[in-house]
């Protein structure tokens, strides 16, 4: 009995069935949390300016260039903080989305004035290494097709044709059946 506990890795009982039921959330009333309130900002200038502003202060700017300097990206650092802002309730998914581009130019500039050697992170999609394994793929292929070339496949006698009449109508079940044989119920009349 005792080997079917399970345990948190700080040793906590856990039970399968402590927890919500799926729906539960919807039965609470609207607006508990912020981000189901209307938004703070809607325009994305005002939004971008409210965040800008917080950089005023000395220790949020020795914060944000420390995390640069740790080796942290450009892009995951503002990713942090509109999502930080956008569960906050300041602005919605949108505004969000219309000002990470400023944001990330802002926190660019900010780590070359300091002098620090940041990461952007990752841009688009560098497409060059899926192409390389196709040709790879394709350089494969026509190996295996030189090699096959001198091999005859023969066939076997443990195997024999067998025709498959096409217009034999079989008994499955997907067949639609036809009309002689379908009749509704209420074509039957009085049962």
């Amino acid at each position: 009995m005792e080997e079917n506990i399970n345990r948190m890795p700080s040793g906590k009982v856990v039970n399968s069935l402590d927890r919500a039921t799926p729906g539960q959330s919807l039965t609470k009333p609207m607006g508990q949390y912020p981000w189901e309130s209307p938004p703070k900002f809607t325009n994305p200038s005002m939004a971008l300016g409210h965040l800008l502003d917080r950089f005023q202060d000395t220790d949020n700017i020795a914060r944000t260039l420390a995390v640069l300097k740790e080796g942290i990206t450009v892009k995951a650092l503002v990713q942090g903080l509109i999502l930080t802002s956008f569960t906050a309730g300041l602005f919605n998914a949108s505004v969000a989305e219309l000002i990470r581009e400023d944001l990330e130019t802002f926190v660019q500039v900010l780590a070359e004035k300091a002098g620090i050697k940041y990461k952007i992170g990752k841009t688009k999609n560098n497409n060059k290494e899926f192409y390389e394994s196709i040709s790879d793929f394709q350089e494969e292929k026509k190996l295996i097709d030189e090699k096959l070339e001198g091999i005859e496949i023969s066939e076997s006698e443990d195997y024999e044709e067998v025709e498959i009449e096409k217009d034999a109508p079989s008994d499955s079940l997907m067949n639609k059946p036809s009309s002689k044989t379908m009749s509704s119920i209420m074509a039957k009349g009085d049962m």
